[in-house]
């Protein structure tokens, strides 16, 4: 008898994995940590800016119910345009990107607005 064991058989228990994912994203120079809110629809992303060891600046992203983005940062709320964080996650597809308003179309002239022609004499 032989008491080697099989080398095909695994005597080690099989690894059990309990971590946890993370995701990061690159604007510019600065480097976030993301991290998405639990049980908000539609979601909402906070962006935590590494700086060294510690954590700098944390901003809130999202989408509002009524499907305008929105971001705590002072760009955001000064300006009130698309900032880099929310330009930065809906480029990545984390957050979804409002409807393009469509270009107005010009009405067109009725024949009574219309100039009279010239008339050569």
């Amino acid at each position: 008898m032989s008491s080697v064991p099989d080398p095909r058989v695994s005597v080690q228990p099989a690894i059990t994995r309990h971590g946890t994912a993370r995701l990061f994203i690159a604007i510019g120079s600065s480097l976030y940590s993301l991290i998405q809110s639990h049980g908000d629809n539609p979601p909402a992303w906070d962006l935590v800016q590494k700086q060294g060891a510690s954590p700098g600046a944390r901003y809130t992203a999202r989408i509002t119910e009524h499907g305008h983005p929105a971001c705590t940062c002072p760009d955001h709320q000064n300006r009130g345009t698309v900032c880099k964080h929310l330009g930065a996650l809906i480029a990545a597809r984390l957050l979804t990107a409002p409807p393009a308003a469509a270009a107005p179309v010009p009405l067109a002239r009725s024949r009574s607005a219309r100039r009279p022609k010239a008339v050569r004499s």
